[in-house]
């Protein structure tokens, strides 16, 4: 019965960590990204806030609390091995 639980967890966290990359690596294929024109930086800078502006400030921070995620997974590891070890010399 743990090789269950334990197989569930692992899913659940390989879909945490490698979920988000793959679905950025799905969208950026499809969407050829090209840099803005001269024309387009200057409608941007007239009118800053447009629905694409904020949906791209929505996913930088969705990113960067992903990358908050992954650095607060990484540390528990690193902390539990390190305790694991300890109490084997025990």
């Amino acid at each position: 019965m743990r090789w269950i639980n334990r197989l569930g967890t692992a899913t659940t966290l390989l879909i945490i960590v490698a979920g988000p990359p793959l679905a950025v690596a799905v969208w950026v294929a499809d969407h050829r990204l090209t840099w803005p024109t001269r024309d387009q930086l200057q409608a941007w800078i007239d009118r800053p806030l447009t629905a694409a502006t904020i949906i791209a400030g929505c996913i930088t921070v969705a990113a960067i609390g992903w990358l908050l995620l992954l650095f607060h997974l990484a540390r528990e590891a690193v902390r539990a091995a390190r305790q694991r070890r300890r109490h084997r010399h025990l």
